[in-house]
């Protein structure tokens, strides 16, 4: 039986009755796309035990052909020192096993499992999904050193690795090259299913001075950006007095922010709606929207970005990761960026309907290359070279 481990930084969630848990897109559907080449695939992940979990808002990570390896649950470099010594335990058990594996990377995990487990007789392929430059964009020593490590990790795993893969075009290419490696390819993680995607003719709406605008991310860490735009919204409002911002996500963070919100008076225009698992639900409240905005500070290539183009929608984005790919560059802005985001802003204000209409169409088109249907051929392909090197 050809079976895969699949090492993610993704967080699962465990309950007594032993079913595994997530609270975002990283359920069973997703991990069953390796098992287009493999039998069974094996996903190596960070677990915490927890006595029950609100069903509604979290999905099942295991099924058929699908199951999770644990890992010591932690959250940052202090909690990761704690339990170093029962990961490579744990990594050593896999290296016995012999068998195919993908590091899903940046991270400390993905690079561990490489140091340990790749061998003649393990083949371990990389699916590059994220710069983890952008992760520690801080100014502090302990920054600068996280970031200097994980960068020289990444570029050392793309350089070594026979089979990568990366979620850009070009973007991450360029920056982590793999030059000796035996099979290449690009596709991004996202599954666009016919579903997911809704044409309309007519965007068009009195917009001058009402804009309800949709953000979605997991608020755990800054990434996302919440705090850059809670900072903005005074110069939004007097762009737009009636402006509506609607934050889809929820995360350790999310009651400081909610604070935060109460705090400078933002509380009428900023909405924090929590974690929506149901598609159809958040599908919703994008449709709704005129306007989906991207502050993060660190990206692969943006899936949520993507999943707003596929419903039509007009796009705002921080210049990260691979969004420059997506989205005219008239739409991007520096991270963190005020002055440049205000002035994207009234770019868009200061459009006519038909050309916000024409530009949502280009997103959708833009959206349609990366159907499931198509980017399922290319990590077939991938997952079929790997396999084929074993054979």
């Amino acid at each position: 039986m050809n079976s895969l481990d699949v090492v993610t930084e993704q967080r699962f969630f465990k309950t007594p009755d032993g079913i595994y848990w997530t609270e975002n897109s990283y359920d069973y559907s997703f991990w069953c796309r390796y098992l287009m080449v493999y039998n069974s695939v094996n996903v190596v992940a960070r677990v915490r035990i927890i006595d029950y979990i609100e069903v509604g808002n979290r999905l099942q990570v295991c099924g058929h052909g699908v199951s999770v390896v644990d890992i010591p649950y932690y959250i940052g470099p202090k909690d990761f020192l704690k339990v170093f010594h029962k990961i490579v335990p744990v990594m050593f058990s896999r290296r016995k096993l012999k068998q195919d594996a993908i590091v899903r990377i940046p991270g400390i995990l993905g690079f561990i499992y490489y140091l340990i487990v790749n061998s003649s007789e393990s083949n371990v392929g990389a699916e590059v999904v994220g710069d983890p430059r952008e992760v520690f964009s801080g100014k502090g020593f302990l920054e600068k050193l996280y970031k200097m490590v994980f960068y020289s990790a990444q570029k050392w795993v793309c350089r070594k690795s026979q089979f990568v893969s990366y979620v850009t075009k070009e973007y991450l290419q360029k920056i982590y090259p793999c030059n000796s490696a035996e099979y290449t390819s690009n596709y991004s993680s996202i599954d666009l299913n016919k579903d997911d995607y809704r044409f309309v003719e007519d965007v068009c709406h009195n917009k001058k001075d009402s804009v309800n605008i949709v953000c979605i991310g997991k608020l755990n860490y800054n990434y996302k950006g919440c705090d850059f735009l809670l900072s903005a919204v005074s110069d939004l409002k007097t762009l737009a007095p009636n402006v509506k911002i609607n934050w889809i996500g929820d995360g350790r963070l999310l009651s400081k922010f909610e604070t935060l919100s109460k705090d400078i008076g933002a509380s009428d225009t900023f909405d924090f709606i929590g974690n929506v698992s149901d598609k159809d639900v958040m599908h919703g409240f994008i449709d709704s929207a005129d306007l989906f905005l991207l502050t993060s500070r660190q990206e692969g290539l943006p899936r949520v970005l993507m999943e707003a183009m596929a419903r039509k929608k007009f796009c705002i984005s921080s210049n990260v990761g691979g969004a420059s790919e997506l989205i005219d560059s008239e739409y991007l802005f520096e991270v963190d960026n005020y002055n440049e985001f205000l002035s994207v802003f009234k770019r868009y204000l200061n459009l006519s309907e038909h050309e916000i209409s024409e530009v949502a169409q280009r997103n959708y088109k833009t959206a349609l290359k990366y159907s499931q249907d198509e980017l399922n051929e290319r990590r077939k392909d991938f997952y079929q070279a790997i396999l084929s090197k074993r054979i």
